[in-house]
């Protein structure tokens, strides 16, 4: 009887555990996502430094 309580103990838990581990996937999915948008618009900011570093140059100005 106590071996049947563990069985159902066991597949109850790795049941659990697939449950748990699908729906962890999307939230990753989404972090990722949002990473690779804070990248992009970090590196759309870089771009548009680099040119107000370049029309400083050219006016003579010296960029700290």
């Amino acid at each position: 009887m106590v071996l049947g309580f563990l069985l159902l103990a066991m597949v109850s838990a790795s049941l659990a555990a697939l449950f748990v581990r699908e729906e962890e996937l999307p939230l990753h999915e989404e972090e990722s996502s949002k990473e690779q948008e804070m990248l992009d618009a970090l590196h759309r900011l870089e771009l548009r430094l680099e040119a107000m570093e370049t029309q400083l140059q050219g006016r003579g100005g010296h960029p700290s």
